[in-house]
């Protein structure tokens, strides 16, 4: 465990997740969030999003929480954009992880969250990852797990 919080708190260090480091992870979200380097913070996230199925998003959600909530800092704008970055890599359409791109729970917030974005920023992203999974102009729409009545709702 020590071993990895060492190596977790290095910017430079390149690391595949392995089923021993599930403890370190958890631990390491604090640093995550604090982290001011959104590049930095990105690489964090992708080793995140290589450790699910082990490493849960209601744990990676909570985690941010917890961590915001001790900062006292504003919980919706960070833990929004922070846990919406570990949703978008871990549904990416190609370089997500097909097990959770078949979770409807997921899929949802994940277009929940996408809406929202799109609503609170002009930055278009959010409208790609929703259209992603609603529209059918592509090939994305078949890696995912569609409930037609939620997107309509949306």
């Amino acid at each position: 465990h020590c071993e990895v919080m060492d190596k977790l708190s290095k910017d430079n260090v390149f690391m595949l997740y392995e089923n021993n480091m599930l403890s370190a992870l958890l631990s390491s979200i604090p640093h995550v969030v604090n982290k001011k380097d959104k590049s930095k913070q990105r690489d964090k996230i992708a080793l995140f999003v290589s450790a699910y199925p082990d490493l849960k998003p209601w744990q990676v959600l909570k985690a941010v929480n917890e961590t915001l909530k001790t900062n006292e800092t504003s919980i919706n704008d960070t833990q929004n954009s922070l846990y919406y970055e570990y949703l978008s890599m871990l549904l990416h359409p190609e370089e997500g992880i097909d097990a959770a791109r078949q979770e409807p729970n997921l899929v949802e917030e994940w277009c929940k969250l996408s809406v929202n974005q799109y609503k609170d920023s002009p930055d278009l992203h959010g409208l790609f990852n929703f259209l992603s999974v609603a529209s059918k102009n592509g090939n994305d729409w078949m890696n995912y797990h569609r409930d037609l009545p939620m997107l309509l709702e949306l």
